[in-house]
């Protein structure tokens, strides 16, 4: 069974490594179309899956503000992946769940990586795993990219999750917010692009966050509800915000100042064959 892999994460955080450690030397790289963003592509096979995995460029966020991000959630929207693996440091995993929660939205399976543990337990930072994978409702992978470690466990876990088909449930939000949102998603039940391949819950919160690409699909709302559009982006960016951090500090152990990178972290480059030490 043919099956698509979206790579996707901040810029910085071991993605390219994990990548290339998942792929091996099949990695091709090629500008997307009409751009001139590179996207590695790589193949691996595992237990009858043939996985076509795609390194996405780094992106803060679903809300594009340069080019690379811009095909990086196009890899997403428009391409439609069977699966996300979002890559976030351990070292600093509070930076990186707002983009989780984010995620969560699409209506596509998703596995969250915590990559470079190796980092965060020399920092003495410590993460309940299984803690943030029951409160997530995805399963939560620890892997050191570089030594290869944890490799074996995540390609388990994208067998598995291939197998069941199952999305995570949108972040639960306050009922307020979800609300609006679920208005906004009724008025937009008809005016759905035909190329978009997320749910109505991620477009509505992208129409409220003010996404310029979708900027038009506002313009014919009703006009209590576009009125109040602009409040709502910013309650469901704090809410977002409050989540993550209550969520972190659930699931957060033990923490310490992380460490400055190490001469092997400053020496990794992206090859398509392999690392350079």
């Amino acid at each position: 069974m043919n099956a698509k892999v979206v790579l996707f994460g901040h810029p910085n955080v071991g993605k390219s490594i994990l990548f290339n450690q998942l792929t091996g030397l099949t990695a091709t790289v090629s500008n997307y179309p009409g751009t001139t963003v590179e996207v590695y592509e790589g193949k691996v096979k595992v237990e009858g899956f043939h996985l076509r995995i795609l390194d996405a460029p780094g992106a803060y966020s679903l809300l594009a503000t340069n080019e690379a991000e811009d095909v990086a959630r196009r890899l997403l929207f428009e391409d439609r992946p069977d699966m996300i693996i979002q890559v976030a440091d351990a070292t600093s995993l509070r930076r990186h769940l707002y983009l989780t929660l984010e995620l969560m939205e699409l209506g596509l399976p998703l596995i969250l990586v915590l990559n470079q543990v190796d980092r965060a337990e020399r920092a003495g930072i410590k993460i309940d795993r299984e803690k943030l994978e029951q409160i997530l409702g995805v399963p939560v992978v620890e892997t050191a990219a570089v030594e290869g470690r944890g490799i074996k466990e995540l390609l388990n876990a994208v067998v598995n999750v291939l197998r069941s088909k199952k999305a995570p449930n949108p972040p639960k939000l306050p009922s307020e917010i979800r609300r609006h949102l679920a208005k906004l998603e009724e008025c937009l039940s008809d005016r759905l692009p035909s190329k978009l391949r997320i749910s109505k819950r991620a477009l509505a919160s992208l129409i409220a966050l003010g996404d310029r690409e979708f900027s038009y699909l506002a313009e014919n709302l009703p006009n209590k509800l576009r009125e109040h559009l602009e409040s709502l982006g910013r309650d469901l960016v704090l809410a977002r915000a409050e989540l993550a951090d209550t969520i972190y500090k659930r699931v957060i152990v033990s923490e310490k100042k992380a460490l400055k990178p190490s001469t092997i972290d400053r020496l990794l480059v992206k090859p398509v064959t392999g690392l350079i030490l």
